[in-house]
């Protein structure tokens, strides 16, 4: 049996079920957006294919997010998050080297920012596009 590195007494948090369900759910569909958008312009990819994509139905995604614009929202929101923890990770990662560490995470911003889907899909945007 493993033996936890908290004191005796003292428990680690744990969410919920039903709120870390809620976290894997979002997070898969969130992915499978990711995923269409590296391959596809945002106005092609229909609520189906996300839902078959991130394996669920079309009434989980609406029932998750509200409609399309929502979950465009909550796709940009969670992008940006992932988008700056890799930077963030850059930074860490050049631990007392201010210097070093700030060219680094700016060459990895403009790698990331070439590469990325939604970076992309703003770039490409005319405004009508939904992102």
């Amino acid at each position: 049996m493993a033996r936890s590195s908290t004191p005796l007494g003292e428990r680690t948090p744990r969410l919920a079920f039903a709120e870390a369900s809620r976290q894997l759910l979002r997070s898969t569909v969130l992915s499978a957006v990711d995923e269409l958008a590296a391959v596809r312009p945002w106005p092609s990819i229909t609520m189906a294919q996300i839902a078959a994509a991130a394996g669920v139905s079309r009434q989980t995604l609406y029932n998750e997010f509200g409609n399309r614009e929502d979950l465009a929202q909550a796709y940009v929101l969670w992008a940006a998050a992932q988008f700056l923890d890799e930077v963030e990770r850059e930074i860490v990662g050049h631990d007392g080297e201010l210097s070093s560490a700030l060219t680094a995470a700016f060459e990895l911003f403009l790698e990331l920012a070439t590469e990325h889907p939604l970076v992309r899909a703003l770039g490409a945007a005319t405004g009508a596009e939904g992102l």
